[in-house]
């Protein structure tokens, strides 16, 4: 079998074209003196390109673990014969972040152009890298962690590695080399401009709805707070129920709140908010800030969270160790930070509690915001998160409760939130939990009708107008005195005593009426009024609507409508002023003085 071989010179302009030959070791060798390709390019440089061609790399391979932090690195080898490098590597614990460099130079000197990845531990890497330089390097550095085993292998390539070809029906598996697509999507946004479209902390894509409860239900609303401290407003004592022993105090400073030890041999400090969250049937959170004091004694505690004497969960320091609790029927189950199930927080590679893009160690000293949500229905699953510095919930632990116990996870899902720390016994350090705000609540706005309203209940602020018919059919606001109350005022009834007096007229009577000669003119009614207290009362008969006030005037009288009773108790000689629209209309009326 022959192959067509291109030769450049050490020039880099092409000198010879010959057919050459395939041996029994499938290498390609020159018919005229039965040198091996690889004899061709160490006699040229190694400028020779070879269509179909392959080569294993010794020079940047190898089989030898290293130590914690320990480095790799290959020898720089000319690359010019080939257009792709496959590099397969596994070990069996983290690399450094970005510790596996494919590094390409243009002199075999400096190393300009350098492809990083994370390699995590137990997982097989493969990566094909298209070249970017005329000479090869690999490096690798290992995490803390000393490896017990490392295999690298790299392989140059003649011919590009295109995808992948496999049938339609054929199962992808994680171990399928795939071609790495990088790109960006982009939308129109309502301005006109275009935006990029961003992607969710589980690399979703983003859209208006970004977060789950913990039935997975899509939060397409605020969570509903149903507790709220903050401890700007005002100290401890005032906000939150407050229990203390020996030296322990609970005070404000800077806008939080310090509960504190004190550095007596034994004492505590303990906040509990006075209301408690209402189980509605859904998802159950609490929000708390949060900083810690580096304990020194193992008889010692800091908590905070979401519980009582009886049930809850909360995070902090039970001795020296940091975890999460859950407290169910007064027996503590305790996670420390080691056992985590989703995330250990110790910037470690694959954490996503990351700063600038970067996994770093969760500082407890420092103030963060934390989180523990709960589905209950007697045994719902339990997420602890934390917001990291890049602004993304990550949950550090989850509680799978369903299918692993008979019992209810609490007795009681009613919780307040608690902030608790304690030392009993000869320990000067002051322990202190430094808090902003506290939350907590429900992912459902529902109430039961029958709960009671207190000055510590949280309502939804409504403004309103209130607005209503006028007589002539248009409308008007309703308007309020200056101490705010609803202003009222009697002005008309259909069918109605404008007043009801609750006198018992028994003196001398009489029967009259009133002639309104002219439109829109007051007249006396009665037209002579008793020397006695007395009562007058009468039926507006007179076919239209006139007005009667106290004031002798023809304006700002009560509307008496036509078919409309009237009634009024006056003092001696008093009398009451009518008019109308319409001239020469009757009033007539009764009176009755009052003995």
């Amino acid at each position: 079998m022959t192959a067509a071989q291109i030769i450049p010179s050490t020039s880099g302009k092409f000198q010879k074209v010959y057919a050459g030959s395939i041996n029994s070791d499938n290498d390609i060798v020159n018919p005229a003196t039965e040198d091996k390709q690889d004899d061709i390019i160490d006699a040229i440089g190694g400028n020779l390109m070879v269509q179909g061609r392959h080569l294993t790399s010794t020079s940047n391979s190898t089989t030898t673990p290293l130590a914690g932090d320990g480095v790799y690195t290959g020898t720089g080898e000319i690359i010019a014969a080939y257009q792709a490098t496959h590099i397969s590597i596994v070990t069996d614990v983290d690399s450094a972040v970005n510790g596996l460099e494919i590094q390409y130079s243009q002199d075999n000197t400096n190393w300009d152009n350098v492809e990083t990845h994370t390699v995590i531990g137990g997982k097989p890497e493969q990566i094909v890298s298209p070249h970017n330089g005329l000479y090869f390097r690999l490096k690798f550095t290992n995490g803390s962690v000393a490896q017990s085993y490392l295999r690298v292998q790299v392989m140059h390539h003649g011919m590009p590695i295109g995808n992948k070809l496999e049938r339609i029906d054929g199962d992808i598996q994680d171990n399928h080399m795939v071609q790495s697509v990088r790109a960006l999507l982009a939308g129109k946004g309502s301005n006109g401009s275009y935006y990029n479209v961003e992607t969710n902390r589980d690399n979703s894509i983003k859209t208006s709805v970004v977060e789950r409860d913990v039935f997975e239900n899509l939060i397409t609303t605020s969570r509903e707070n149903q507790v709220s401290v903050n401890f700007f407003e005002d100290t401890p004592e005032n906000l939150v129920t407050v229990t203390t022993s020996s030296t322990g105090t609970a005070t404000a400073s800077g806008g939080l709140a310090l509960f504190s030890t004190g550095t007596g041999t034994t004492a505590f400090a303990k906040g509990v908010t006075t209301q408690s969250t209402r189980y509605l049937g859904f998802e159950v959170y609490s929000m708390f800030t949060a900083a810690f004091t580096t304990p020194t004694n193992a008889d010692s505690y800091q908590r905070i969270g979401i519980y009582d004497t009886t049930n809850g969960f909360f995070i902090g320091f039970e001795g020296t160790s940091f975890g999460a609790t859950h407290r169910n029927n007064t027996s503590d189950e305790i996670i420390a930070q080691a056992s985590f199930s989703e995330d250990l927080l110790d910037g470690g590679v694959s954490s996503k509690f990351t700063s600038n893009g970067s996994p770093v160690v969760l500082d407890k000293t420092k103030l963060n915001i934390y989180r523990v949500r709960f589905a209950w229905l007697g045994g719902g699953p339990v997420f602890f998160d934390v917001l990291s510095p890049d602004g993304n919930w990550v949950t550090f632990h989850k509680i799978r409760y369903p299918n692993t116990s008979a019992l209810a996870s609490l007795t009681s899902p009613n919780l307040p939130i608690t902030a608790d720390v304690s030392k009993t016994s000869s320990d000067a350090t002051d322990l202190i939990i430094r808090s902003g705000c506290w939350t907590a609540g429900s992912t459902s706005n529902l109430e039961d009708l029958a709960a009671t309203i207190t000055d510590s209940s949280l309502a939804q602020k409504v403004r309103a107008v209130l607005s209503a018919k006028k007589p002539n059919g248009t409308y008007a606001n309703i308007s309020s005195t200056t101490g705010g109350n609803l202003k009222v005022s009697v002005e008309e009834f259909e069918s109605q005593v404008v007043e009801q007096i609750s006198l018992y007229p028994v003196g001398t009577g009489s029967n009259g009426s009133v002639t309104l000669t002219s439109a829109d003119t007051a007249y006396s009614i009665p037209a002579t009024p008793p020397t006695a207290s007395y009562v007058m009362n009468g039926v507006n008969n007179s076919g239209y609507d006139i007005y009667i006030g106290y004031a002798n005037s023809n304006s700002n009288g009560t509307l008496i409508k036509d078919g409309q009773p009237f009634e009024a108790a006056l003092g001696a000689s008093q009398s009451l002023y009518t008019y109308t629209a319409q001239a020469g209309i009757s009033v007539s009326y009764t009176t009755k003085e009052i003995n």
